[in-house]
């Protein structure tokens, strides 16, 4: 079963806007994998689809248009933004720590969500009491 926030369709394009979270400091690290991993599979409700594994398989940190896929997942509804930027939060800080790559990156995803530069700083200090680095 689906999270009534995102659907299976979301899935792949979500994929790869956390795997590029979990990636923007250049390191993939085991926590931030599983954090990706689960995180798809709650929302799938269980097993990943064909078509996730195939996201994951396939991504590509090059040619990874993060922009595409915030448009692809349509996050016009403020609850949407909100559950996508808690995600996002989970995989970055599941290593622990966060870096000045990785607030950049939060920057790159407020600039895509459409988000003043008010509202990007708000969310990299949320992510920074997420672990406990603000």
């Amino acid at each position: 079963m689906a999270s009534p926030i995102f659907t299976d369709d979301d899935l792949p394009d979500l994929a790869g806007i956390l795997l590029d979270a979990a990636l923007a400091d250049g390191e993939l690290a085991q926590d931030e994998v599983e954090a990706v991993t689960g995180v798809l599979r709650e929302i799938a409700g269980g097993a990943l689809p064909p078509p996730v594994l195939a996201a994951l398989k396939g991504y590509d940190p090059l040619s990874f248009d993060l922009a595409a896929a915030v448009r692809a997942v349509d996050l016009g509804g403020r609850r949407r933004r909100r559950e996508l930027l808690a995600l996002v939060g989970m995989v970055v800080a599941a290593d622990g720590v966060v870096t000045a790559a990785e607030e950049a990156w939060i920057g790159r995803l407020g600039d895509a969500l459409g988000q003043s530069e008010e509202q990007i700083e708000e969310l990299r200090d949320e992510l920074r009491e997420l672990v406990g680095a603000g």
